[in-house]
């Protein structure tokens, strides 16, 4: 797609459910009106797992008079994390489902060692 993508993406929606999550965020559902573009729906699809503000503004369209005092964002963690960190925080996860007290340090190498058992037996 050699097209750079707008900076605002806009299409009539309406917000049909919010709902408070345990973290204190808050999980939004908006639905888009009908008869989409498929653009417009290829660049929402393309918005699938990245980070970005959420702006709703009722009854008008968002103009530039709108955004010019935006923050500018910078994100909690990089886009890319190593397989490593991305394995830990799995780990991580599954250690705080049990529910269980201890140590993940402990738990972490733990589960690394089987893990890496697992893959010697199939060399």
């Amino acid at each position: 797609m050699t097209e750079e993508r707008q900076l605002v993406f806009q299409v009539p929606a309406e917000v049909t459910k919010v709902q408070s999550m345990s973290n204190r965020s808050v999980r939004i559902q908006v639905d888009t009106e009908e008869d989409l573009t498929d653009k417009s729906i290829a660049e929402l699809f393309s918005f699938f797992e990245k980070r970005g503000w959420f702006t709703f503004l009722v009854e008008r369209q968002i103009d530039a008079a709108d955004i010019i005092d935006t923050p500018e964002w910078k994100p909690e963690f990089p886009e890319e994390k190593s397989p490593a960190s991305r394995m830990r925080n799995v780990i991580y996860k599954i250690f705080e489902g049990r529910g269980k007290p201890g140590d993940f340090d402990t738990y972490y190498k733990k589960k690394m060692e089987k893990l890496i058992e697992a893959l010697k037996e199939r060399i």
